[in-house]
């Protein structure tokens, strides 16, 4: 079976939500995934990114026909390079829940990528705005504020 390490660098940027989706197959590594994915943050970056200034949060995992496991991670910081023309964008309104309807098999049969991102995003919002103290000086003030938003919007939903 393949395993592959997805990564999701994000930003938020007015009140749009801006990735890219990085793919590393893990099959063989031996690598800790949190490592891999800090590696990758330096990668697709111009300019050093300090480790105090980006989050990194293993967000889901799920299996693809054919015998591949995706492990996801967010990996989130104000400070990367990313601009509504390079990069996957969506208005913070359209996150979304997605469901499979069937409890016994949780996994949608399709998952777009958008609901991917809004799964990890809202993760970091719920972490974010429910432990300030830890993560108040890593993201914005804007930031906060939008994960804030994003948290009491969803609140009961998850």
């Amino acid at each position: 079976m393949q395993h592959t390490l997805e990564i999701f660098l994000t930003k938020i940027v007015e009140t749009n939500i801006l990735y890219k989706q990085v793919k590393i197959d893990i099959t063989s590594k031996t690598e800790n995934p949190d490592d891999l994915v800090l590696l990758a943050v330096q990668k697709y970056n111009q300019e050093i990114i300090e480790k105090n200034r980006i989050i990194s949060h293993s967000t889901s995992w799920r299996y693809v026909e054919g015998g591949e496991t995706i492990i996801t991670y967010i990996a989130y910081s104000d400070d990367f390079e990313l601009d509504v023309e390079s990069s996957e964008t969506f208005p913070i309104e359209e996150i979304s829940i997605l469901e499979s309807g069937d409890v016994a098999r949780p996994a949608p049969k399709v998952i777009p990528l958008q609901s991917v991102v809004s799964h990890g995003v809202r993760h970091l919002a719920y972490l974010a705005t429910n432990n300030p103290s830890v993560y108040g000086s890593v993201l914005s003030q804007n930031t906060m504020l939008r994960f804030k938003e994003i948290d009491t919007a969803l609140a009961g939903k998850i």
